[in-house]
């Protein structure tokens, strides 16, 4: 049985991590941003949710700065400029 690498993800939407395999990060909608490592629970904004407010006119959550800080910004940049391929 082969295993795939997995990637931790945070989701703007729901305000959650979720892991996915990384032959699938194509297809990643927009919102979904890629980390490193998950954020400690010992952040003093978040506590290790990983968002700090929840945006109530956009239905968002607004990610702390640890999670910001964790953003695999590689994959980042490799997700967007398929993006940009497709439109």
């Amino acid at each position: 049985m082969q295993t795939t690498k997995t990637i931790l993800m945070f989701s703007v939407f729901s305000g959650t991590f979720y892991p996915l395999p990384e032959n699938d990060i194509e297809v990643v909608n927009v919102g979904h941003l890629p980390l490193d490592k998950a954020p400690k629970n010992s952040c003093n904004k978040c506590y290790g949710r990983g968002y700090t407010t929840r945006d109530t006119q956009n239905l968002t959550y607004n990610p702390c700065a640890c999670v910001l800080k964790n953003l695999n910004l590689k994959l980042l940049k490799k997700i967007e400029d398929k993006r940009s391929k497709l439109s």
